[in-house]
């Protein structure tokens, strides 16, 4: 696993943001655009930090570049198993998207 670009020192960066009931509404009447179905609060939020980090990004290197988001889920509470308390998530996987850049 020493070979995966992920693990490099130094080379990620973790925030925290907090967003209040209404504020999640609203971006979840956003994402939905003409959907039939309503994305979840995760996926709401999750997609308006994206895009504006891939915009943050664009706006500081003067060009677009591709990225990724990594999210991992802790499926524990809905299960009964005996997973080890210790671990974190069950679930994780890699997420891509195609871009319009005049979004």
């Amino acid at each position: 696993m020493e070979n995966l670009w992920f693990m490099e020192p130094y080379n990620s960066i973790t925030m925290r943001f907090t967003f209040d009931a209404k504020s999640i509404a609203e971006l979840r009447a956003i994402a939905k655009g003409e959907l039939e179905a309503m994305p979840s609060r995760i996926q709401a939020v999750l997609g308006f930090i994206w895009k504006r980090s891939m915009a943050a990004s664009g706006m500081i290197s003067g060009s677009f570049k591709p990225s990724v988001l990594a999210q991992d889920v802790s499926l524990r509470p809905r299960m009964n198993s005996n997973l080890m308390q210790n671990s974190i998530g069950n679930l994780f996987c890699w997420t891509h998207c195609v871009t319009n850049l005049t979004d």
